[in-house]
């Protein structure tokens, strides 16, 4: 489960439900990921090279076929085993993340359509030190308390 930015979805996953996942093994996962110090390595690909890259994969096939000109590249990152479309850019590698934690999930049908696949997404964020994420949770905590919805 590499990390992503925020221009990019952390986790997209097909008919994997998150709310069967707790956000602490996610967490622990993420750790170990943080600790090994991956690289984020940009690659510029052609569209044709893209579409061989995510062949079985339909959700991105057509994000590539619908959104990358003809005759044209675009960028991939690879963290790890996974590798991406992103415009990026990223940290040099994982090891800069000090602090991490899952924030929320939420559903989602592809393109909005409720005739197309159910998709899941598992939203994280992450800080150079600790202490900022602690103030960063204190804050949401203050927030939900001034919410009246």
């Amino acid at each position: 489960m590499p990390l992503s930015c925020s221009h990019c979805t952390f986790l997209l996953i097909n008919c994997h439900p998150y709310h069967l996942l707790i956000d602490k093994p996610v967490e622990t996962m993420v750790a170990k990921i943080i600790k090994q110090k991956q690289k984020f390595e940009r690659l510029v690909v052609t569209k044709e090279e893209a579409l061989e890259m995510f062949t079985g994969n339909p959700f991105k096939e057509q994000i590539i076929s619908t959104k990358v000109p003809d005759g044209t590249r675009t960028t991939v990152y690879r963290c790890g085993d996974l590798v991406d479309l992103c415009r990026g850019p990223h940290l040099p590698n994982t090891g800069r993340i000090k602090a991490f934690a899952a924030t929320r999930h939420s559903a989602t049908n592809w393109l909005g359509d409720t005739e197309n696949d159910s998709l899941q997404r598992m939203y994280g964020i992450s800080f150079p030190d600790k202490k900022m994420l602690k103030v960063w949770k204190e804050n949401q905590e203050k927030a939900k308390e001034r919410d009246h919805r």
